[in-house]
């Protein structure tokens, strides 16, 4: 159900708890559990789209001088304190490419709106952001990576804000006729009992102003929590569960066999120096594009197509695009796959095999930049040579 019309006991419940708290740190940590409660399922019901009309900046500059003066004996409840009071929050969870890039794009685009940042840690962070603001801020937020979870929340707080205050206009009252009780009693007992409901009431004040200020900012400023995966961690922790060794531990830029049971002849090109101290063939550029064939154990036993197909099916997920390419080293058939990472500068990265029997000859190709042209060049000089 929502807020609007929620039991009144509710709502003096929490207030209780919340005055008898004169810290003003204790207060904002309560305003801030209020925050989560009003925003839960249990009192809001459905999540709600939001919506820009609904939504006011009326009172965020008050101060507290502001708030005593429109808190008088025998006057009106301001216009501003009748206005409608919503909280929105919006939730998120991102697998992104750049962690710690991605924490820093969102906090300089909080403080480009006028919000901040209310908390960050090593995989989250939340901001706070202009309510009038919250829609471009949340939809920008979802295209910084692939969305896994997303929600919007809202709460009517507008009876919650109008019966704290309220009860703060009564609170002030009641002080100020105890003050004019104060100056007409003579007995000291009776003076003393005054001054203790006197200083009861100055507390509840107090709390209650620092409450009604923190909720003002929880209306005017939305919140927005961010949980962020690192594309490149989840992607090292999910390859575990490949069955064959090899291919889970096949990287762009590190070699996993150290062992070459082959002879290998092939010119690069002039742009390439090979390395002959390696226990395989290696080859770079010198703008990091590389070359490496080195030898596998072929199990389980499977042709060149079963191994073309276990790539495809294991890796697909990794890259943005797999594109099947069939050519030949020598007189064998290389079975491979080119791949295109997500990269926003992406790499290509091609992976083949040879069947030798019981063994497999991997043949790698990476560029750190999408070039057709490298790939191209590399295979007619694949074609040209050997490999046996």
């Amino acid at each position: 159900m929502r807020l609007k019309g929620f039991p009144i006991h509710y709502y003096l419940i929490i207030l209780c708890i919340i005055l008898s708290t004169p810290s003003c740190s204790q207060v904002y940590e309560k305003a801030m559990d209020i925050e989560e409660s009003l925003l839960s399922p249990s009192v809001m019901g459905e999540s709600v789209e939001y919506e820009d009309s609904s939504l006011s900046k009326s009172r965020v500059d008050w101060n507290m001088d502001e708030i005593d003066s429109h808190l008088v004996a025998d006057t009106e409840t301001p216009d501003k304190a009748k206005e409608q009071k919503r909280i929105y929050s919006g939730d998120a969870d991102l697998l992104v490419e750049d962690l710690e890039k991605t924490k820093l794009e969102i906090e300089s685009y909080a403080g480009q709106l006028g919000g901040y940042v209310e908390s960050m840690h090593s995989n989250s962070i939340i901001i706070r952001v202009p309510a009038a603001n919250f829609n471009e801020a949340f939809s920008w937020i979802l295209e910084k990576g692939k969305v896994r979870y997303q929600s919007i929340e809202t709460a009517d707080v507008t009876e919650f804000y109008n019966d704290l205050f309220s009860r703060l206009e009564i609170s002030i009252i009641s002080r100020d006729r105890l003050y004019e009780l104060l100056t007409r009693v003579t007995d000291t007992t009776e003076q003393v009992q005054i001054l203790k409901e006197i200083g009861r009431l100055t507390e509840e004040i107090e709390s209650t102003k620092l409450l009604l200020q923190s909720l003002e900012s929880f209306i005017s400023y939305s919140r927005i929590s961010i949980s962020l995966e690192s594309r490149l961690q989840l992607d090292q922790l999910s390859k575990q569960e490949i069955p064959f060794s090899w291919i889970r531990n096949l990287s762009p830029l590190y070699t996993y066999a150290n062992d070459l049971k082959a002879k290998v002849a092939i010119d690069p090109g002039e742009n390439f120096a090979v390395f002959d101290k390696e226990d395989i063939y290696a080859a770079e550029n010198w703008d990091g594009a590389k070359i490496r064939i080195s030898t596998v154990i072929n199990d389980p036993v499977g042709d060149g197509e079963f191994w073309k197909k276990a790539l495809l099916f294991h890796l697909k997920d990794y890259y943005v695009s797999g594109e099947v390419i069939e050519t030949s080293f020598g007189t064998e058939t290389v079975y491979g796959v080119l791949w295109t990472s997500r990269d926003s500068a992406a790499f290509q990265y091609y992976t083949g095999v040879v069947v030798d029997k019981k063994q497999l000859h991997l043949v790698e190709i990476f560029s750190p930049l999408e070039n057709r042209d490298l790939f191209e060049g590399i295979f007619q000089a694949m074609k040209e040579g050997e490999l046996k």
